[in-house]
């Protein structure tokens, strides 16, 4: 197989096909696509073009996220994964993002980092894909409990539940029971304030996520390729997800003794 002239080295249906040394590890873009070729390929005639690999192998990225997230038993297996992910605004390689008053909400507003929304305050933050926790940093007024420094910890308030929780006296939001909620690109903390017994408003959040993957790109120009950023075990996983979803659309028979090896592997995460 020849290069050419810009130094990457294109897929070629009609050549042998690769040694399974040569697969391993999964740690480029490149040997992610080649990968994937070998794997979908029938009578060496399969040829999937760069754009259309990015589209597969990106989708499948986002749904192999998604299975680790957090369930039931989230084990630690499940937590390495995702630890190259995992975003905290405590101030060390993000700020705690600061309260905003939006119409009536007086300091009790926090902009969200979801996708297209990520600038605050001047600040890039990664785009959320799942929530974690939430914790915030209180101006305590007109409340002579004791009150608690540095950020305390919030209840996520589900919409479904939230008629409830706000009109009971024992669950209702107060300056030592914090909740908070999530509306139009923004999270609300709801504090003492809502019931009238204090006017404790927001002052800082620190919120722990995890982000969205970064964009895997293949390109034969080596300056728009795009590296996963995820382990070579991970990103064989990742492939592999990509071909299952390639076979399925292409409804290829092979589908049908490529799933049960998958499902073995499973067992073993």
């Amino acid at each position: 197989m020849s290069e050419n002239p810009n130094g990457q080295i294109p897929y070629n249906p009609q050549e042998p096909s690769m040694a399974p040394g040569e697969l391993y590890p999964l740690i480029t873009a490149e040997s992610m696509y080649r990968y994937f070729l070998h794997k979908i390929s029938r009578e060496r005639s399969t040829v999937v073009d760069p754009d259309k690999f990015r589209r597969y192998v990106n989708a499948s990225a986002i749904e192999w996220v998604k299975s680790k997230l957090p369930m039931l038993q989230f084990n630690q297996k499940r937590i390495d994964d995702l630890q190259v992910l995992h975003v905290d605004t405590d101030g060390t390689f993000y700020s705690p993002i600061a309260a905003k008053s939006v119409g009536n909400q007086i300091k009790t507003m926090f902009p969200y980092p979801t996708p297209g929304h990520q600038v605050i305050d001047q600040l890039t933050y990664p785009p959320l894909l799942h929530g974690i926790s939430a914790m915030f940093e209180l101006t305590y007024k007109g409340n002579d409990c004791t009150q608690e420094e540095g950020f305390v910890v919030a209840k996520y308030l589900k919409t479904d539940a939230s008629a409830v929780v706000l009109k009971n006296t024992y669950t209702k939001p107060k300056d030592d029971r914090l909740y908070f909620e999530i509306i139009n690109n923004y999270i609300r903390l709801l504090t003492g304030k809502q019931g009238g017994e204090s006017q404790t408003e927001g002052k800082r959040m620190r919120l722990q996520y995890y982000r969205y993957p970064r964009e895997i790109v293949y390109s034969i120009n080596p300056l728009a390729c795009q590296d996963s950023e995820f382990s070579p075990t991970q990103n064989l996983e990742i492939v592999d997800l990509a071909v299952i979803d390639f076979l399925e659309k292409s409804q290829d028979n092979r589908l049908n003794t490529f799933i049960p090896v998958e499902r073995n592997k499973e067992q073993f995460k």
